[in-house]
């Protein structure tokens, strides 16, 4: 299992598979930076990766562009050709355990005695719908 922490590049969208089963999608980039050898000039790195969180969907409304989360799972990548031709590579991450460091937006922030909580049944992984306090 790896861990990322970084921000959301836009909101999560929560969607139904065929067998009936909810999950939780959303893109995290990680941005890094370095200075190359004999240069003043830092050289800023983004990775990218397609998250999709397969536990409580209530989480859903509070990961919104901005938010910065970490985020505990298996890191994935995928490959194929699009319909132009060109090849196009992915990495993914099916998240176990997500907790959300900083939402860019003071309103869907729950009290931080509940958010604090919340964190911790999350990270548990025993956290039915019902349990969770938004």
């Amino acid at each position: 299992m790896q861990t990322i922490t970084g921000r959301l590049t836009g909101e999560a969208k929560t969607k139904e598979t065929k067998s009936g089963k909810k999950v939780t999608e959303f893109t995290v980039v990680l941005n890094d930076s370095y200075r190359p050898k004999g240069q003043d000039e830092r050289v800023q790195l983004s990775t990218f990766y397609q998250c999709s969180y397969w536990g409580s969907q209530k989480v859903a409304p509070y990961l919104k562009k901005g938010t910065v989360v970490t985020l505990n799972g298996r890191i994935g990548a995928s490959a194929w050709t699009n319909k132009e031709g060109k090849a196009v590579a992915t990495l993914t991450c099916t998240v176990f355990n997500l907790k959300i460091l900083a939402s860019p937006i003071k309103e869907h922030v729950a009290s931080p005695k509940a958010l604090k909580q919340t964190e911790i049944e999350v990270q548990q992984g025993n956290v039915d719908d019902d349990d969770l306090p938004f």
